[in-house]
């Protein structure tokens, strides 16, 4: 039913759950699935909406997705359920989820100078650029060099 069953998130993040249901011959029968958190914390999507837990939801055969939001750092642990609902019969499968901390900053850092030579006294303009992709962090800035020479700012 479920494609991978031990899968990596991020909390915050919302992480694909891909599932499918197949039949040996195509019958035409409705499915149906819900979920169970076993262990931990989050909250299952289908879209824009957010599922309700131990509640039976519509289902189409072949492959389909839903999504998982970590809402913290804990692993979490789902049972999700699918029937069929002519038989009313039932197959659970567990997916572990390891949710990680997200990083407290990730940014890039450039330097670039304007020039790659100059004569000795001249000054190089150099550009320094921070691009912050998470987080909402003070940056301090070290200059050093292997051989002699100032920073004016």
């Amino acid at each position: 039913m479920v494609l991978r069953n031990k899968i990596q998130s991020k909390w915050g993040e919302t992480t694909s759950l891909n599932f499918n249901i197949t039949e040996s011959i195509t019958s035409g029968v409705a499915y149906q699935m819900k979920y169970e958190i076993i262990n931990g914390n989050g909250n299952v999507i289908d879209g824009s909406s957010t599922q309700l837990v131990n509640t039976y939801y519509n289902v189409n055969t072949g492959a389909y997705s839903w999504g998982f939001e970590a809402i913290n750092n804990a692993n979490v642990e789902l049972l999700f359920t699918a029937r069929n609902m002519t038989t009313n019969m039932e197959h659970s499968q567990t997916v572990s989820i390891t949710v990680n901390e997200p990083p407290v900053s990730e940014f890039t850092f450039s330097a670039i100078g304007s020039v790659n030579n100059e004569t000795i006294g001249q000054q190089v303009p150099v550009n320094f650029n921070i691009t912050e992709t998470v987080g909402n962090s003070t940056y301090t800035m070290v200059f050093t060099t292997t051989s002699t020479g100032d920073i004016e700012l």
